[in-house]
């Protein structure tokens, strides 16, 4: 699959002022990245709570800075849950058999725009 989307890490980190979590990507040098002090910007997550502490919106945060270790890690356990419920016979047996395997596989078309 071509990746379209920023390669990890990205990092999550709170703003100084507390209102908001930046996600981020450590520039790698390509002339096309926008920067600032050697980060691109990829997101801002919103705390709730305004300037109040948010665990909410810092584990949202975090959740999505691991979006793209996630996206892989997940499509390398399906390739091989396939292999191992390959003795179903076709991928709808395989899926019958094990519904997670259908689940993983709507949540990477999900990420990556497929569906």
């Amino acid at each position: 699959m071509d990746k379209k989307y920023t390669p990890a890490p990205w990092t999550a980190r709170i703003d100084p002022t507390g209102e908001h979590w930046h996600i981020d990507h450590k520039n790698t040098g390509n002339a096309k990245d926008a920067t600032c002090n050697g980060w691109t910007s990829l997101a801002i997550v919103f705390n709730a709570g305004g300037w109040e502490d948010d665990p909410e919106g810092e584990a949202n945060a975090r959740l999505i800075a691991s979006a793209p270790e996630l996206l892989e890690a997940l499509q390398e356990c399906i390739d091989e849950l396939f292999l191992i419920h390959s003795k179903y016979g076709d991928h709808q047996n395989a899926i019958d058999h094990c519904p997670a395997l259908g689940k993983g596989e709507l949540a990477i078309q999900k990420a990556t725009g497929e569906k």
